[in-house]
């Protein structure tokens, strides 16, 4: 049997094991077991952790919620591309998850007014042509992100060396995405950069709760992966470690079952005999120990039982549809 669906049948053995005493519509034993035991983990590792660049009088302002804060190790550093100034942003600098692996995510808070333009400073610094936005300007009657764009098309906004300019605005209601287009131009030294900036934005993701169309996320994520060009993807939701860390441990996750080092773990426990029940095992601990690793970068990534089940629920999704594929070819 192919590892893909050997795996497809470990996910969907996971996903309807249920405790005889679960209610209908509880998660899975599993998730709740493990996500417990994340946050235990991630209890222990802020005792371990410095915050102190985003504690400072001077930054603190320009954090949106006062508990969600990069650690010291792996908070990015914007440098003003005119004055040459470091600045502080809430966020953080992903990477190096697992060895085949060579993106960078920068993970962030929604960005408030008072940091806009070190925002725009980012997008050029990391060298990123997509932004991955999870969450709505307004929800619930309360703001989770402020306007950073142009919100006309053809409006040009001016933030000193930066200009912004939106070229294109694409709205596909039924899969919740909004694509818009932003040409950004620094100048410079008698010399001007141009740059066609993606923003990908997911309204279909309420905050704390889960997407309630089953694989539109799915295929924002394709979305996303059709417009990416290098390395560094920008992601935020509102205070970026919830939707924004599904978003980073699922494309992580997708990518990494499919890798070579994850196939000969698979070849291991199958010179055992064929068993779900082990591959199952050996899943939980892949998944887990990647929210770990996030959770070492920014914490509290993931925020809820019920975001760790969805994530589950992706990857048994997207295992479906590539094993459909595959019969199909």
């Amino acid at each position: 049997m192919a590892a893909s669906s050997i795996v497809k049948e470990a996910l969907a053995y996971l996903l309807l094991s249920c405790d005889k005493s679960s209610k209908v519509g509880r998660l899975p034993w599993f998730v709740e077991e493990e996500f417990q035991r994340l946050e235990e983990y991630n209890r222990r590792l802020k005792k371990q952790q410095t915050f102190t660049l985003a504690t400072l009088p001077s930054n603190q302002a320009k954090n949106r919620y006062v508990d969600v804060l990069p650690c010291d190790a792996h908070c990015v550093t914007v440098k003003d591309c005119c004055t040459e100034e470091s600045i502080y942003l809430n966020a953080s600098r992903i990477s190096n998850i697992f060895p085949e692996d060579d993106r960078v995510y920068i993970a962030t808070q929604g960005p408030l007014k008072n940091c806009v333009k070190a925002f725009w400073h980012m997008v050029l610094q990391e060298e990123a042509n997509v932004i991955v936005m999870l969450t709505r300007l307004v929800e619930k009657g309360m703001s989770k992100c402020d306007i950073y764009w142009p919100e006309q098309e053809g409006k040009v906004w001016n933030l000193g060396c930066i200009r912004l300019f939106l070229e294109k605005e694409v709205v596909v209601a039924e899969q919740s995405l909004v694509r818009r287009h932003i040409r950004i131009c620094h100048s410079s030294d008698s010399r001007v950069e141009e740059r066609l900036v993606y923003q990908m934005q997911y309204n279909g993701w309420p905050d704390h709760g889960i997407p309630c169309k089953d694989n539109s996320f799915l295929y924002f994520l394709e979305q996303v992966e059709q417009y990416r060009v290098g390395k560094s993807l920008i992601v935020h939701c509102s205070a970026g470690i919830g939707r924004t860390g599904v978003f980073c441990a699922l494309d992580i996750l997708r990518r990494y079952l499919r890798s070579d080092s994850f196939l000969q773990k698979i070849r291991k426990v199958l010179e055992q005999g064929e068993s779900k029940e082990r591959v199952a095992r050996l899943l939980i601990n892949v998944v887990s120990e990647t929210v770990e690793q996030l959770r070492k970068k920014r914490p509290g990534m993931i925020q809820t039982a019920q975001q760790f089940g969805f994530l589950w629920k992706c990857l048994s999704w997207d295992f479906d549809a590539r094993c459909r594929i595959s019969s199909e070819s």
